[in-house]
């Protein structure tokens, strides 16, 4: 999250020491944040959990979250150094008096008035803290050498700070603690990294860990990772691959129900898990998510496939889709939406994921892909451009899985942009005629029945008991010139729409 920023002058001028004069005042406002609280602890060292942990502070004297003091000092040292005397001042000394605590969501107001003056530079000031109903919370006193020339500074442009947080990752990890510990086979865990991996996760509650390896190098990393194997089985498999072979056998036999991959590599342990005979035969493609939890987006992002599939099949993305549903599901996400990216959001008989995207819309429109929003049935070809607003609707994109291979790149910078949404059926504005032929091949991967066309040579008539029969290369009844393009068709007759969302 970006923390706010108090509205800065582009030019600060300062007040010389001939020219100040004593009952001068100034001052300065800021809303104190969360944020501010936690970057002050992280720039100053003081992690004391009076000012960061809720639980804590809970017990503590004042029964919640309380500020540093010190912050309110550096609102007073930003009075001297921008407004009175403002730049070229040097601080000298700095006395507080801190009468009440400050709070997140706190508006302090910095004021400091002129109380002396001692050539040649010296100034003394009265220091005051208030917050938004007026409780004076930190009194003082500040001495400093003011400048003695006239100033003026051009304030350049500043950075910007987020504080960068993983609420939704850790709520999903408080959320499945509160299950039982699932006992997980760890395939090859024979260096400190899968071990420390292995033990934080039976730390947190969610698994027991059952090591599958070779014994002399588990017990060796073991030792570099200063982690004691007591009380923990380790079954001695002397390679990875029969690593692999044991730890899947294990999930076979209901031993354990969980694999997590150590220092092996993936095809190694993918090798086990898909073999026809003694691999994990779950009857349906088996495909790789990851889940982000991206800082400034408002809800989890599941990613699909980016590890495992290369060049995945129409069936083996109807697959990868359901698996990632289902994960959302068992997540805590009743009702997932899906987006199926493409490098255009137009489809082009050129660009095969597009086609792709027009045939899975109408699988989850007939119920081959169930479980997302709208019972599967809301799909999105979604394009995402630079430097444009989000869709202002409150559920856009909610809980997005797209497919890695149908992805277009996502540059880093503003939200979503443009989005086009690609769906079956329904009534309403005529769509845009395609420029192409590429509506009639993606209505063919959809199993959709063909019209529209440029008319010419080879095409035929429609039958005289179906009427609306369509013809092989022209459907439309008003046959134009070749080369022309037909007329727009009614919305009754066009099955596949494609609009842009508001």
């Amino acid at each position: 999250m970006a923390l706010s920023t108090p509205s800065l002058p582009k030019t600060l001028t300062n007040v010389p020491f001939d020219e100040i004069e004593i009952g001068a005042k100034a001052s300065l406002s800021r809303r104190l944040s969360e944020e501010d609280v936690i970057l002050f602890a992280l720039a100053t060292g003081d992690v004391n959990p009076a000012h960061i942990d809720p639980e804590f502070s809970a017990r503590d004297l004042f029964h919640r979250i309380i500020a540093h003091g010190m912050w309110s000092g550096g609102l007073i040292s930003a009075v001297l150094g921008t407004k009175l005397p403002g730049p070229g001042t040097i601080y000298l000394g700095q006395e507080l008096s801190f009468l009440a605590p400050l709070a997140p969501g706190d508006t302090i107001t910095a004021e400091v008035t002129v109380t002396a003056k001692s050539p040649p530079d010296h100034v003394t000031l009265d220091c005051r803290c208030t917050n938004q109903e007026g409780t004076l919370v930190v009194t003082g006193t500040a001495r400093v050498k003011a400048p003695r020339e006239k100033l003026s500074f051009t304030l350049g442009e500043l950075p910007q700070i987020r504080v960068l947080r993983h609420e939704r990752l850790e709520a999903i990890i408080r959320r499945a603690a509160e299950g039982p510990a699932l006992s997980t086979a760890i395939v090859h865990p024979t260096d400190t990294l899968a071990l420390h991996a292995a033990f934080e996760a039976a730390r947190a509650g969610l698994i027991v860990p059952v090591l599958v390896g070779p014994r002399p190098l588990i017990e060796a990393a073991a030792r570099e990772a200063g982690v004691s194997l007591e009380r923990v089985e380790i079954i001695d498999a002397p390679t990875p691959p029969e690593a692999a072979s044991r730890a899947v056998q294990l999930v076979r036999e209901a031993k354990v129900e969980l694999l997590m991959k150590g220092a092996l590599h993936t095809d190694e342990l993918m090798h086990a898990v898909v073999d026809p005979v003694a691999g994990l035969n779950v009857g349906r493609r088996i495909s790789h998510v990851y889940m982000m939890d991206v800082p400034g987006y408002d809800r989890p992002l599941l990613i699909t496939d980016a590890a495992i599939n290369i060049a995945p099949s129409l069936e083996e993305k109807r697959d990868i889709i359901q698996n990632a549903i289902e994960l959302a599901q068992a997540m805590g996400v009743a009702r997932p939406r899906v987006a199926v990216l493409s490098a255009v959001e137009t489809i082009n008989p050129k660009i095969r994921s597009t086609l792709d995207a027009a045939a899975l819309c109408k699988m989850a429109d007939r119920g081959q892909i169930t479980g997302g929003i709208e019972g599967g049935a809301d799909l999105r070809v979604d394009r995402f451009d630079r430097g444009k607003d989000r869709d202002p609707r409150p559920d856009h994109g909610r809980h997005r899985r797209w497919p890695a291979r149908l992805r277009q790149r996502r540059e880093r910078g503003g939200g979503a942009g443009k989005t086009h949404r690609l769906r079956s059926g329904g009534t309403g504005r005529h769509p845009r005629r395609p420029r192409s032929r590429s509506g009639q091949h993606a209505r063919q991967a959809a199993h959709l029945p063909r019209r529209g066309g440029c008319g010419g040579r080879g095409a035929r008539s429609a039958g005289a008991d179906h009427p609306h029969q369509p013809r092989r290369f022209g459907a439309h009844p008003h046959r134009l010139r070749r080369g022309r393009r037909p007329a727009r068709p009614p919305p009754s007759r066009w099955p596949l729409r494609i609009s842009r969302a508001a």
